[in-house]
């Protein structure tokens, strides 16, 4: 009886621990970082789609030969691309703010 008593303690040791799923807790800090990169990152998503747009605009102008349409799409696309560029880099810039203030970029 000792041996198989010997033996279901070796194989109860050997079942895994249960897994904890909880969430951590994000630092005021750490949350405040958080929202103020989320609230720069709209006008970014907001760029990219528009510039997404602009360019399978021009793709299909292309495709059909339109000179004309395609000139005209392209100054566009150069001008969203721009914004788009911008508003990268000005998320950028309040990350670099946030995570390195000490320092002169």
């Amino acid at each position: 009886m000792q041996a198989k008593d010997a033996a279901m303690v070796e194989a109860l040791a050997a079942v895994p621990k249960r897994e904890r799923h909880e969430t951590r807790q994000l630092s005021t800090e750490e949350a405040y970082l958080e929202w103020k990169l989320a609230l720069a990152a709209e006008p970014v998503v907001k760029a990219a789609e528009e510039a997404e747009k602009v360019y399978e605009e021009l793709c299909e102008a292309e495709s059909e030969l339109n000179e004309e349409n395609v000139d005209k799409l392209r100054l566009q696309y150069e001008k969203v691309a721009d914004s788009w560029t911008n508003e990268c880099t000005k998320w950028y810039d309040i990350y670099l703010d946030e995570m390195y203030p000490e320092s002169d970029f």
